[in-house]
């Protein structure tokens, strides 16, 4: 597939330590899973975090809620476009 990126939320912060004895500072991030809501000429729109059906009316507005609607795709919490170096195979309501 032709996306090099995923959505994730940030979970906290942790250390490793190296083989030299050096503390290294971690990010611990939950990743995925994302789902392609729509593509374009060279990258596509991911969404991240669906939404409880009963709280979409309260917290998405009604442009978006429609452009959820005419796509087939659930709603989501946070919708980012990505760039996409092929996008063949890649379709909307796929899961990456």
């Amino acid at each position: 597939m032709g996306v090099k990126a995923i959505l994730g939320t940030k979970v906290g912060m942790t250390q490793i330590f190296t083989d030299e004895g050096n503390v290294v500072p971690v990010t611990v991030i939950s990743a995925g899973p994302c789902t392609i809501i729509r593509k374009g000429d060279s990258s596509v729109q991911v969404g991240y975090r669906e939404i409880r059906p009963e709280a979409v009316k309260r917290l998405l507005n009604k442009p978006l809620r429609m452009s959820f609607e005419k796509a087939g795709v659930k709603p989501f919490r946070f919708v980012r476009s990505l760039p996409a170096d092929e996008l063949e195979g890649i379709e909307p309501n796929t899961e990456i």
